[in-house]
């Protein structure tokens, strides 16, 4: 199972932590394994449990999301420099 709780604040640290299943009172199976995603924030902090299922399915996705944002912020990167050569162009 995966939950999340948040308080407001800008984000001062990161940090993953990888919890092992470990027995829960009354319960011989054991809870379930999990890593939580914690950020300090500024006036409190955020957490994120995430079951080992959702993190392989976020470790699958992140990479594709990060390369989609690299190739927008190089995009955005290209549009800018061609824009201030023809302002350079005009002003000349």
């Amino acid at each position: 199972m995966t939950y999340f709780s948040a308080d407001a604040g800008v984000s001062l640290a990161t940090s993953a932590v990888y919890h092992e299943a470990r027995p829960e009172s009354g319960d011989d199976a054991g809870s379930r394994a999990f890593i939580r995603i914690g950020f300090v924030m500024e006036y409190g902090q955020v957490s994120v449990s995430v079951s080992i299922e959702d993190a392989r399915v976020l470790a699958e996705q992140l990479p594709g999301l990060v390369m989609a944002h690299d190739a927008a912020e190089h995009e955005k990167t290209l549009i800018k420099t061609a824009a201030e050569i023809d302002s350079a162009r005009l002003a000349a």
